[in-house]
């Protein structure tokens, strides 16, 4: 969804929906269904489609998480080989060195 309303792109979806969220450039996770629903501590999660406050209508929330399972997730999973970058009009996946020393990576 996010690449059909960003004319392919998930770093112009980005760009578009996201401006004041992702700073420049855009950096973001992956987050893979399949690990989701097989986490401990998701296995109520359920997706909604709602849409953003600024208009993205390919925007998911998950419910039904508990503070602690969302909190071990993101420990687990919201790192690299998970991130990505906004590039030169392109996406990147950054490498554990560049994740851990974001403040000096240039594109």
């Amino acid at each position: 969804c996010a690449r059909g309303t960003g004319n392919g792109s998930i770093c112009s979806h980005i760009r578009k929906y996201y401006p004041n969220t992702t700073g420049e450039p855009p950096i973001y996770c992956r987050i893979e269904y399949d690990l989701l629903k097989n986490f401990p501590g998701f296995e109520n999660m359920s997706l909604t489609d709602e849409q953003s406050d600024s208009g993205d209508k390919c925007h998911r929330n998950i419910r039904n998480v508990g503070k602690s399972a969302s909190q071990k997730y993101a420990r687990e999973h919201i790192k690299s080989p998970n991130i990505y970058i906004c590039c030169n009009g392109d996406e990147r996946q950054l490498t554990k060195g560049e994740h851990e020393d974001l403040k000096n990576f240039r594109c």
